[in-house]
């Protein structure tokens, strides 16, 4: 297993943005949840190997667990695992489908068992904190927050690309180890989003049935606004107002790496892989999992750099499609013309 991180799905520029459109009633909430996550993101650093935390189950296995809106998991109760009944709470069952639908789509579609690919236990805390206003994976665990439907942020069980993404940060932990970082050469936290953010919805377009086309491609609808994501990957910069995210590297927005600037942009310009792949999967056609996603599932298996940049990627992928459908197969064009629009040459 390589390095863990933690990976949160609200990024850092909304929440601030949300603190300062909302009552000052309501500030608090939003500012637990500014302090919260920064608390854990400073913890991240000394977390270390967490390999003892995942106990493996020999089959395939899941849990749901109740936090009773504590940040606790040592009192949380179990309310639902594989084989049980529905539990009667919504996002207790929201959240064991969101993570079953996970499973199947890795086993299915790569053969892959479980996150590690060796049946770890999955196990997802819901009502995680009081009116917590994200989502997360740390490196053992998946938690979600209830959110605020009074401040327009529903719970976040709802999406199950939000499931997806996370539990895929798991996946490239274990497979390729990207750090959580970026600067105006290296691109590897960003990509690491991106890579969230492409099965994510995959997950969701095959729990949906949808092939490329169909798609909304829309990343993390939590807003009781169903007008509005977290992220458009057809379309970057579109999902909500003054969303951040550019369509082109001559857009690539450089900011400081450090944690008051979402460590170098990785929720912000993890846009431009992810327009990428949409390009192609449109182009190619069909399911998207089936081309798209096997060339982008192979090259993350590849010999990729932990500080990776945008263009390796881009090259692994051009690669890889060639290798999987041949030279100047339609495959191979797309990925190639899915990079290109997005100004990376290959």
């Amino acid at each position: 297993m390589k390095y863990p991180i933690l990976c949160q799905i609200m990024p850092p520029d909304l929440l601030k943005q949300l603190l300062g459109q909302v009552p000052e009633e309501e500030k608090n909430i939003v500012l637990r949840t500014i302090i919260i996550d920064s608390k854990m993101r400073e913890r991240r650093a000394i977390m270390g190997s967490m390999s003892s935390m995942f106990p493996l189950a020999g089959e395939k296995s899941i849990c749901i667990f109740d936090s009773h809106n504590t940040k606790d998991v040592r009192s949380s109760t179990k309310v639902r695992c594989l084989n049980d009944d529905k539990a009667d709470d919504l996002s207790a069952n929201e959240a064991f489908h969101g993570l079953d639908v996970t499973y199947n789509f890795y086993e299915n579609i790569f053969g892959r068992k479980s996150i590690d690919n060796n049946n770890m236990s999955i196990k997802g805390y819901v009502h995680w904190g009081d009116k917590y206003m994200n989502a997360f994976w740390d490196g053992a665990k998946m938690c979600y927050g209830d959110g605020d439907p009074n401040l327009g942020i529903k719970s976040f069980t709802a999406s199950i690309d939000v499931m997806g993404h996370e539990l895929t940060h798991g996946v490239t932990q274990y497979e390729s180890g990207l750090e959580y970082w970026c600067d105006e050469s290296h691109h590897p936290g960003a990509l690491n989003e991106s890579i969230s953010d492409v099965f994510g919805s995959l997950i969701k377009q095959y729990a949906l049935n949808q092939t490329a086309e169909q798609a909304d491609w829309l990343i993390g609808q939590i807003f009781t606004d169903p007008n509005l994501a977290l992220r458009n990957m057809r379309e970057p910069g579109t999902a909500r107002p003054n969303d951040p995210q550019p369509a082109h590297m001559r857009d690539y927005v450089n900011l400081p790496n450090d944690e008051d600037h979402d460590n170098g942009g990785v929720h912000i310009n993890s846009s431009i892989p992810n327009k990428a792949f949409c390009l192609a999967a449109i182009d190619i056609g069909g399911y998207a999992w089936e081309k798209a996603g096997q060339i982008w599932y192979k090259a993350l298996h590849g010999d990729i750099p932990t500080d990776c940049d945008f263009h390796t990627f881009a090259q692994l992928t051009l690669e890889t499609s060639k290798l999987l459908f041949g030279n100047e197969s339609r495959e191979h064009r797309a990925v190639r013309k899915g990079w290109e629009a997005v100004g990376i040459r290959i």
